[in-house]
């Protein structure tokens, strides 16, 4: 019986990995029971690492939460693990819980934070939140939210919220998806539209985790506050929005102020069945939103053939007559064959006579009965045009395939074969592509139907084929479309039912196709199928499917086939071993096992479930040349259940394939007690592998944590004789150092040969190879133990290695240590990189305590002569410790006269990075950077403070003050978007809107009185009426509101000196949608400040139908066509220029219908001879 160390450790010697774990856990279980596991365990845990791991192993099997409570914070990941999963299964008080966070490295809090986050100890989380929050920060803080109770967390999350990385939010809104979903109405509300779409990325994931337990809230987010384009995570789940409300979802997508349709993500096809099945009436206006995307087409698949017309005419409907949505022949392809007949002949008559329609006529030509079609399309080909010509049988192949008829198939494939063996390489690629579209049922029944000429469409088929690929000019191109079209015919063959003794049709197949490919001459490809005109479709299909593969082979030496996995479910897979089998066996016979290969490959995960390719990978083992034996080996070792013993089986066989990397892989990862066949120091003399002057190879180190300790070090002896090795690449040896450095103990000593820092070593260490050994120390079993080491190299030319990997390595490292290394390189006077220093003041606030990282980093901010770079790295992280006071005092400092590029980063942040509590000091900061004298950074403040103007008024009044500053020096153009844009938005007065009082009013005010006070004139840039160019610059153009727009022309009216800005407004004032008295009124009211100026009064005519030509469809032109004829009547020059220009508009806007015609005519006989020629001048357009 076991009951030592020393036995234990014997008696695991000679098992494999698994056989080891299991064994580990029988003993512990028999020793915990005689109480003998104690002594076990202390002996085992005094050792290496391989014996500690065993003895947490150990500890977890027996139930000893003792042992594994003090090894919660174990620096060695393995044992951590083992001994978090004895938290979750063993009683472990909440102390033991709190010590280990004591002086815990990241990787061990953000563990511990996962064993919390279940809810079962709600209470020890929450009090675990206040104290993490101030020893660590928001982000710890933040990992155990998930484990606290639901008030808990609402009351704390928006205070912690902007700590949580996008992969933590699904987390959390899984517990507390209430909570998440609360957080984010409040946000999406407090921040501006332009910043949402940003906000929708970062926190999809909890979004979508949320969405299940409250799916009408999300769809209330959406609508209110929704992005242009959806995130994947919430994509994904659009089939459970659909199921709450289809029409909701369908206005959402619908909605034309989305700006994304040519690019956003459409849903997938069964949401689209989903939405299609509840008929919301918005449907049609999201087909015309996707009427040009494929999206439409799987739309339309899912609406039934019965309803599809009506459909498609309630799309095009609703479409804008600007975006071209017509149905064309992709879509009329869709309908049912007599809706889609007589469409076709509708449409061909609608563009008979247009110059250049004949492509157009081609496409519709293909969806009529092919007695009507074949014959213009045939006339087509005498073109001297190869485009045309490929287009033209792509037509006719499509053509015959709508028919649905395998005779019409046949009768294409026998024309094509017949006129296309001398043709260009791009026009049988278009009649091919078109063949290989075609649905497999047909096609397959298409080459057992005869033809005119004499034969079957399988001879057509097959010469067209060989002639393509006998072409000189044959592209990769056309050899794929071959490749898809066998791929598709067996595919028929596989689906053909059995008949009545039980065998499938491309089974019976088996033996024609295996003979008659044997005796039949590559000459000669009608010859098995030519005595039998009548074949089954499977038949037809197994045959011309083996004869392609086996040109296509002839002809490139290789093959690919796909995916054919979905093909071998069930009796697929005989019968699609039955048809290739003879390709199979003759390349067998020849020695070649490349078909064989290349379909397992194409087989997938299913190819270890078939027997007979088990079978047929077993006897090319025993054949196969040397090249291909690890490709057979891997292919015949896929099976996990059979793996190991597999493995042994070939060992028994050929002892040296042991050195097959593929061989060796199964070795390393499972069968290690086979393993030190493949390490000793030279491979066997007189064996089969390594070939002779071919690298051994080694096994693969990302298994080492499964080997014995003295496995290991054999294997890293090895690696270290390869990295030594002059003859070697200087690439290769250092990426095998990179792969070495997690072996346990011998990773890190060969890692320490090549980063000492004695200048005798380092003279002898290769630049790349001492990179790569400081870039691996982060990644060894104990990275914490390197950081030290990592850190001398700050000021030499290894600094980016170096520190790149003590990124890392500060994360496995205790704070105090990190803090003590870290306030060395920070306050170091000379001798440390700048981009040391950077990294440096990063990894302080990523992985100090705060109180420890503001202190030290405030120091550094502090430090007379500092980089400016240095210094702007320390304001970035700035905002990330807030409120502390000493990192809004160096805010403050570098707003009030901080370098460019310090200015430059506090200006990155956006109020959306922050907790809601500090974005009104912060608005503030940015509003006193947008009058400090240096340019750039005035600039940028002045773009930044329309999103900040909602949290504080320093936001919007600086933007006022540099408007109506004619003396500022700074683009006042800038500010004016900013505070015109702040008008347009959905915030509250007095920021948002023209209303008296409001931001914009204000301004307006102050650059009206500055115009009326008088004002230079005849300056250079600037200073040439400076108050009125500010002025129409602010309200000229970008204002689009009808009644913004309105009441800031009234606002406008009493200063004759703008009377062109106020013209303009009124303009925009005009509202198409509206009654007919309010638009008359407008309409009016522009008519009146133009009066007497003809000139200026034909220029409005053109801003009028400019501005108005295009919009969202109408309700109806009955409003605007009673104003077109209230104004034409008036007689007068500007009514009647106005009224021309709202016809045009309406005309436009609707097509052309009858109605706004004859309004145009009516103009041509105006008393006014300008208004008359202006009429006459407009172009009535339309169909």
């Amino acid at each position: 019986m076991i009951s030592t160390a020393d036995q234990l450790l014997a008696a695991l010697e000679p098992l494999p990995h698994a056989a080891r774990l299991r064994f580990t856990a029988v003993t512990a279980h028999r020793l915990a029971s005689r109480g003998g596991l104690r002594p076990l365990l202390t002996a085992l845990d005094a050792r290496g690492p391989y014996e500690r791991r065993l003895a947490a192993l150990a500890a977890l099997a027996a139930g000893d939460a003792e042992h594994l409570i003090a090894r919660l914070g174990d620096p060695d990941p393995v044992v951590r693990r083992y001994a978090l999963r004895g938290a979750r299964r063993l009683p472990v008080a909440d102390s033991a819980v709190k010590a280990a966070y004591d002086d815990a490295p990241a990787v061990v809090r953000a563990d511990l934070a996962r064993l919390l986050r279940d809810g079962s100890r709600s209470g020890l989380a929450e009090r675990l939140v206040l104290r993490v929050r101030t020893e660590y920060g928001d982000r710890d803080a933040a990992l155990l939210l998930p484990g606290c109770s639901t008030e808990f967390t609402a009351r704390l999350l928006p205070e912690v919220a902007g700590a949580l990385a996008f992969e933590d939010w699904s987390t959390l809104a899984v517990r507390h998806p209430v909570a998440v979903l609360d957080h984010a109405e409040r946000e999406l509300a407090g921040i501006p539209e332009r910043l949402r779409g940003l906000w929708w990325k970062r926190h999809a994931a909890g979004i979508a985790a949320a969405l299940p337990a409250a799916p009408e809230r999300v769809l209330g987010l959406l609508e209110r506050y929704g992005p242009d384009n959806l995130p994947g995570p919430v994509s994904d789940r659009l089939g459970e929005l659909v199921a709450v409300d289809a029409e909701r979802v369908a206005r959402w997508f619908a909605d034309p102020r989305r700006m994304a349709e040519r690019w956003e993500r459409t849903p997938g096809r069964a949401v689209m069945r989903r939405l299609v099945a509840a008929d919301p009436p918005s449907l049609p206006r999201l087909g015309a939103r996707w009427f040009h995307r494929e999206a439409f087409r799987v739309l339309l698949r899912s609406v039934p053939p019965a309803r599809r017309a009506g459909f498609v005419d309630a799309v095009v409907e609703a479409g804008d007559p600007h975006k071209n949505v017509r149905a064309h022949q992709g879509v009329l392809a869709l309908l049912p064959t007599t809706e889609r007949h007589a469409r076709a002949r509708a449409a061909i008559e609608e563009i008979r006579g247009e110059r250049h329609a004949c492509w157009d006529v081609w496409g519709l030509l293909a969806l009529l009965p092919p007695s009507e079609a074949r014959p213009r399309l045939l006339a087509g080909l005498r073109t001297d045009d190869a485009e045309e010509r490929g287009v033209l049988w792509y037509q006719l192949v499509v053509n015959a395939g709508h028919a649905g008829d395998p005779e019409q198939v046949a009768e294409v494939l026998a024309l094509a074969a017949g006129r296309l063996a001398h043709e260009r390489d791009p026009v049988r690629e278009e009649a091919l592509s078109a063949c290989a579209e075609l649905s497999a049922p047909l096609l397959a029944a298409a080459l057992g139907a005869g033809t005119p000429a004499g034969g079957t469409g399988a001879d057509a088929l097959e010469r067209l084929c060989r002639d393509a690929l006998g072409a000189r000019d044959c592209s990769y191109g056309t050899r794929d479309t071959i490749r898809t079209l066998a791929v598709n015919l067996l595919a028929a063959a596989t689906e053909a039912p059995a008949d009545d003794t039980g065998t499938a049709a491309g089974e019976a197949a088996v033996g024609a196709s295996g003979s008659a490919a044997t005796d039949a001459p590559a000459d000669a490809p009608g010859t098995a199928a030519t005595d039998a005109p009548a074949d089954a479709p499977a038949t037809a299909a197994a045959r011309t499917a083996v004869r392609l593969v086996e040109a296509l082979t002839a002809h490139t030496g290789t093959l690919e086939l796909g995916r054919l996995g979905p093909l071998m479910r069930g009796s697929g897979a005989g019968i699609l071993l039955g048809v290739l089998g003879p390709w199979l066996d003759r390349a067998a016979a020849r020695g070649d096992v490349t078909p064989l290969l290349t379909l397992v490959a194409s087989a997938g995960r299913r190819a270890h479930r078939i027997p007979e390719l088990q079978d047929r990978l077993a006897q090319a083992l025993r054949i196969c040349p040397d090249g291909v034996f690890g490709e057979v080996a891997a292919a015949w070792l896929t099976d996990r259940a059979t793996r190991g013993d597999r493995a042994a089986e070939l060992l028994a066989r050929e002892p040296s394939a042991a050195f097959v990397p593929q061989v060796l892989a199964v070795l390393a990862a499972e069968r290690t007690d086979l393993l030190d066949r493949a390490l000793p120091e030279t491979p066997l003399p007189d064996g089969r592998f390594p070939a002779a002057g071919a690298p051994r190879p080694l096994p693969p180190f990302r298994y080492a944590d499964r080997w014995l300790p003295r496995q290991q070090e054999a294997a890293v002896r090895l690696a270290a004789a390869v990295v030594a090795d002059d003859g070697r690449g200087l690439d290769e040896r250092a990426a095998l150092l990179r792969t070495v450095a997690p072996v346990p103990t011998y990773g890190r000593s060969l890692l320490r040969q090549y980063t000492a820092m004695e200048p005798t070593a380092a003279a002898r260490v290769e630049p790349p190879l001492l990179a790569a050994a400081l870039d691996a120390a982060a990644h060894t079993d104990d990275p914490a133990a390197a950081l030290g080491a990592l850190l001398d190299h700050a000021g030499d030319e290894q600094a980016g290695a170096a520190w790149s990997a003590a990124t890392r390595a500060a994360a496995h490292a205790r704070p105090s240590r990190v803090a003590a290394l870290l306030r060395d390189v920070l306050t170091r006077e000379t001798g440390v990189k700048v981009t040391v220093r950077k990294a440096a003041a990063r990894l302080a606030a990523r992985h100090l305590p705060r109180g420890a990282a503001t202190a030290l980093l405030s120091t550094v901010a502090r430090t007379p002569g500092i980089h400016p770079d240095v210094q702007a790295t320390v304001v970035g992280l700035a905002p990330t410790l807030l409120p502390d006071r000493e990192m809004w005092a160096l805010l403050e400092a570098t707003a009030a006269d901080g370098p460019a590029d310090a200015r430059r980063v506090l200006l990155e942040v956006n109020p959306a990075d922050l907790a809601p509590p500090h974005r009104s000091r912060y608005g503030e900061l940015v509003a006193r950077i947008a009058s400090v004298p240096e340019e750039q950074a005035a600039e940028g403040a002045l773009f930044a403070l329309r999103d900040w103007a909602r949290y504080t008024p320093a936001a919007g009044a600086a933007l006022a003050d540099v408007c109506t500053d004619l003396a500022s020096p700074w683009n006042a153009d800038r500010a004016g978007y900013g505070l015109t844009e702040l008008a347009r938005s959905e915030l509250p007065h007095p920021i948002g809107g023209a209303a008296p009082g409001s931001l914009l009013h204000g301004v307006v005010d102050r650059l009206l009185a500055l115009v009326a006070a008088g004002e230079p004139e005849g300056g250079g840039r600037g200073r040439d009426l400076p108050a009125r160019r500010r002025l129409h610059s602010l309200l000229g153009s970008s204002i689009h509101d009808h009644r913004m727009c309105a009441a800031l022309a009234r606002q406008l009216a009493a200063e004759p000196a703008v009377a062109a800005t106020r013209t303009a407004l009124l303009v925009r004032a005009i509202d198409l949608e509206a009654s007919e008295r309010d638009l008359l009124l407008s309409l009016r009211a522009l008519a009146a400040a133009i009066e007497e100026r003809p000139v200026l009064a034909a220029r409005v005519a053109e801003d009028v139908e400019e501005t108005h030509r295009y919009g969202t469809p109408l309700p109806g032109p009955g409003a605007v066509l009673a104003a077109v004829r209230v104004l034409g009547d008036a007689g007068g020059l500007v009514e009647g220029l106005l009224a021309v220009a709202l016809a045009s508009v309406l005309g436009t806007r609707l097509d052309w219908p009858e109605p706004c015609r004859a309004a145009v005519l009516a103009l041509r006989g105006h008393p006014d001879r300008e208004v008359r020629e202006t009429a006459y001048a407009t172009v009535l357009g339309g169909r």
